[in-house]
């Protein structure tokens, strides 16, 4: 008899201890395809994992590896899991060997697809991240609108029919903050309300679509 293909194993680098709580949390109900591992050090042995993901950007106190510190040869993908999301950083993040870059805002099903794409031998990226890497144009809303990245995710998130208290649970923000960016994203834009927001994002091509696997940035050569 066959047996059934072990679960992809992952472990979190370099960030908060309520991101890591929370994603086990998200991925408990798909435990027969992705298990966290935490580990003792702060990178992994090579056997004890198949999948690191890395925020580069989460401030933690003390020293923390760069993202070229923790994609080691011969060791585990190194996927960078983030907020932030600026073309520049995604492609570079690609160049330096990063197996993917993902959004913290995907959904937990999208997120255990992505990783096992990602441990099949696919390069991954957000949908928000492929459209800011050369699906659109150098003028792109973000950048004509001058909004900011979390800006820009917030009315996406908006156009998707999220409530504040959702929008802020799923980028672990408070319901205040939530309302700072939404009052700025307006101001840029010119939208005076929530239904000119949702309308407004989907104009400017700023919802994310459906997910593709395996993209890879414009000039990222694989070997």
């Amino acid at each position: 008899m066959p047996t059934s293909p072990r679960p992809v194993r992952i472990t979190l680098v370099n960030d908060y201890p309520v991101i890591v709580s929370g994603v086990a949390t998200m991925l408990e109900p798909y435990a027969d395809r992705i298990v966290l591992v935490e580990v003792e050090d702060e990178l992994p042995a090579d056997d004890e994992t198949d999948l690191v993901l890395f925020d580069m950007f989460a401030h933690l106190q003390g020293e923390h590896p760069a993202l070229g510190d923790v994609i080691r040869e011969g060791g585990p993908k190194v996927v960078v899991f983030t907020w932030v999301a600026d073309p520049e950083t995604v492609a570079s993040a690609l160049r330096q060997g990063a197996a993917g870059y993902l959004s913290k805002s995907l959904s937990p099903l999208e997120l255990v697809k992505s990783l096992e794409d990602i441990c099949s031998g696919a390069v991954v990226t957000s949908d928000t991240y492929d459209v800011m890497l050369g699906e659109e144009s150098a003028d792109a809303p973000t950048h004509a609108y001058d909004l900011s990245p979390r800006e820009a995710e917030v009315l996406a998130l908006i156009a998707k029919g999220l409530s504040n208290k959702e929008i802020a649970r799923t980028v672990f923000l408070s319901v205040n903050s939530i309302k700072t960016y939404i009052r700025t994203a307006y101001a840029k834009t010119g939208v005076h309300s929530r239904s000119q927001a949702v309308v407004w994002a989907h104009e400017n091509n700023l919802v994310p679509r459906t997910r593709k696997s395996g993209v890879v940035a414009p000039g990222i050569e694989r070997r």
